[in-house]
């Protein structure tokens, strides 16, 4: 059996389709972690039976978000085992798995044709982990980041069909903070040389940051890469104002006293004093990407356009919520 656990803060516009897509991938249990939920989280996810609702608002004497995720998912994962869960995959609600390595589009996931089941099936994560090596601890999906064109302004998330080929995309950056604007050549959510996991259950490993799992004594765990994991750190405005609003809480340090570097932590302190509308012209000027300069990206192998995800939501038939 394969499950899910997330930790999970007023993820209402995304959490739906994040469920309903999984589990029609496999996904048969999910146990979530609600932190001072505002909105209808836990009403959507009461809403799915195979997910389990767990009330744990991060305590004020916790810094940092990621050591409030670690002591969640390591919960998740008694509670796999107790119900006899073989993997447990611990993602974001922002971030849609794919079991299938392959080119991307429907026609490579397809063959000859395009056909939804076929497509489906070769994503299917319950497939990718019976491919998987019985050595294997923990399978490792690379991250897709998604690139925002400006001609989708008001469709659903899974309409982007653009994503980082790898870490390298340089694109300006304005500095809110400053007024300064500065290069940036990495992803601007997570770093995609750092991918999330899905962990075989009842073997010891624990979950040791939002990342990475391993063995209580330090030893070595044997691990594989396949699959892909889309992700959105943000689709609209809305939603990048809001989320970095909410991150505005966390210290301009990391655990182990690294800074968090632009744009992260100039984000953080500027989204709190902005209106909608100020983030609003933010966004399209900024981090939405012009037609212009994704073409040059494609040519420079850095983006990529992919499909999969538009194509399976309606294949799916998964409503608009």
């Amino acid at each position: 059996m394969l499950a899910l656990v997330m930790v999970v803060r007023n993820e209402a516009g995304l959490l739906p389709y994040h469920l309903a897509y999984h589990h029609a991938l496999g996904v048969e249990r999910a146990y979530l972690f609600l932190d001072r939920c505002t909105d209808d989280t836990e009403a959507i996810a009461r809403s799915f039976s195979w997910v389990r609702v767990f009330h744990r608002d991060r305590p004020a004497i916790v810094r940092y978000w990621s050591q409030h995720q670690v002591t969640c998912v390591n919960e998740g994962l008694a509670a796999a085992a107790a119900d006899g869960v073989a993997w447990l995959m611990h993602i974001d609600a922002d971030e849609f798995a794919n079991g299938d390595l392959r080119p991307d589009g429907w026609r490579a996931l397809c063959g000859n044709g395009r056909d939804p089941a076929v497509m489906l099936r070769r994503a299917s994560l319950t497939a990718l982990l019976t491919r998987t090596d019985a050595k294997a601890d923990v399978v490792r999906l690379p991250q897709r980041e998604v690139v925002l064109t400006p001609d989708l302004p008001d469709a659903p998330f899974y309409a982007q069909t653009y994503f980082l080929r790898r870490d390298t995309l340089r694109r300006d950056l304005l500095d809110p903070t400053t007024g300064e604007v500065r290069q940036v050549t990495r992803a601007l959510g997570t770093t995609m040389s750092r991918p999330k996991s899905i962990v075989r259950v009842g073997r010891g490993l624990t979950a040791t940051t939002s990342h990475s799992f391993a063995y209580p004594d330090g030893s070595l765990h044997h691990e594989v890469t396949d699959g892909r994991l889309y992700h959105f750190p943000f689709h609209s405005a809305a939603t990048w104002w809001a989320k970095y609003a909410r991150f505005a809480e966390y210290p301009a340090q990391w655990e182990k006293g690294t800074p968090v570097r632009f744009p992260k932590q100039a984000w953080k302190e500027s989204a709190p004093t902005m209106s909608l509308a100020e983030a609003q012209v933010y966004f399209a000027r900024w981090l939405v990407m012009r037609p212009s300069d994704l073409w040059w990206a494609q040519l420079r192998y850095a983006v990529m356009r992919d499909t999969f995800l538009r194509d399976a939501f309606a294949a799916l038939d998964i409503p608009t919520l």
